[in-house]
C-alpha cells in the first residue's frame, strides 16, 4: 500500500468520530467522502469494532462507544 496523504489520513480520522453512536434502531452508518469511496469500502454489518475508554467510572459502567472502522483497500492506491 502507497503511504496515505495528509488529507486522506484527515478524512478517516473524522470517520472513525463520527461511528461511536447508532443511529435510532442501533443501525450504524458513516457517510465516506468522494475520496474515501475511491479508496476504500466498509462493511458496517455488525457494526464498528468497540472499545472501553476513559476512567475507572466508564470502565466499571461498561460505557463503549464505536473505537475504529475496518476499510478494505480498493483501487489504484492499492496496485
Amino acid at each position: 500500500m502507497a503511504t496515505l496523504t495528509p488529507i486522506l489520513a484527515v478524512e478517516l480520522a473524522k470517520m472513525a468520530y463520527a461511528i461511536q453512536k447508532p443511529l435510532s434502531g442501533g443501525i450504524y452508518r458513516v457517510e465516506p467522502t468522494q475520496m474515501i469511496n475511491r479508496h476504500f469500502s466498509f462493511d458496517l454489518t455488525h457494526g464498528p469494532l468497540k472499545g472501553i475508554s476513559g476512567g475507572a467510572m466508564a470502565h466499571y459502567q461498561q460505557k463503549s462507544t464505536g473505537f475504529a472502522l475496518i476499510g478494505n483497500g480498493k483501487g489504484e492506491f492499492f496496485n
